[in-house]
């Protein structure tokens, strides 16, 4: 597939109560509290669900669009590249790249270390 310039930035977090994502440029701001059962999954699962339900959440305006994602977990952005053998993430990711597929979404995911 041939390389597509972003057309659109986005940013996603979570932590061990919530997430929250922005995209660049917008008013398009997401956020919400976990449940008492998705606090007790892993960092890991929290922070690719968090990216699962921003896209959900933006979905109007991120449609036939190539997003740059930036999470700042590196785990999350192979897994999102690659899939896992953990069939809970790598759940996750197939329903993220099924969304783009049907969405014609062009995810474009990018590891920030953290602090910068």
């Amino acid at each position: 597939m041939p390389y597509k310039a972003p057309l659109l930035i986005s940013y996603s977090d979570a932590s061990k109560v919530g997430y929250g994502a922005f995209v660049v440029g917008t008013n398009e701001v997401t956020h919400c509290m976990w449940s008492t059962q998705e606090i007790a999954e892993s960092s890991i699962w929290r922070k690719l669900k968090a990216i699962q339900f921003s896209l959900n959440s933006f979905k109007a305006l991120v449609r036939g669009k190539c997003i740059k994602w930036h999470s700042d977990n590196r785990r999350a952005v192979r897994i999102m590249d690659t899939g896992s053998p953990n069939a809970k993430l790598h759940f996750i990711a197939f329903d993220i790249f099924d969304f783009c597929q049907t969405h014609n979404v062009t995810l474009m995911p990018q590891w920030i270390p953290p602090g910068t």
